[in-house]
């Protein structure tokens, strides 16, 4: 098994284009993706913490089959070039910090709106690196 440390060094070396994912995982986000949007309708506060939880994982295994590393902060780390803009790669780090708020801060109940925030961050994200959802 490759180390991390080399993993990262084909991220920033490698002499081939950006990476892509293959048609089968853009098949899966996708259809994963649906289920954000089912709990976004259903509209409760427990349904908008669950969807950006569900969000969270998917970009999680976007990421770590890209990168081939074992979490989706350590894919993070390394996967800026994958998207279009440092913005959305910054508000991409964002979301995510929400949602680690989300599932370990017992003392931050996030709102609503920072909730939708991230699950509209994370779609932003997965849209760039599955060409649309």
């Amino acid at each position: 098994m490759p180390s991390v440390l080399s993993k990262i060094f084909s991220l920033f070396f490698a002499h081939s284009s950006k990476k892509t994912l293959s048609e089968e995982h853009k098949i899966k986000i996708r259809s994963e993706w649906r289920g954000v949007e089912e709990l976004i309708k259903v509209g409760g506060p427990s349904s908008v913490k669950q969807a950006v939880i569900k969000a969270d994982k998917i970009m999680g295994y976007a990421l770590t089959n890209l990168t081939g590393l074992d979490t989706l902060a350590g894919a993070l780390k390394v996967s800026r070039e994958l998207f279009s803009s440092y913005k959305v790669y910054d508000d991409l780090w964002q979301a995510h910090k929400m949602r680690n708020t989300l599932v370990h801060d017992l003392n931050n109940e996030p709102s609503y709106y920072s909730l939708m925030r991230a699950v509209k961050r994370f779609r932003v994200a997965l849209e760039d690196l599955v060409n649309g959802l």
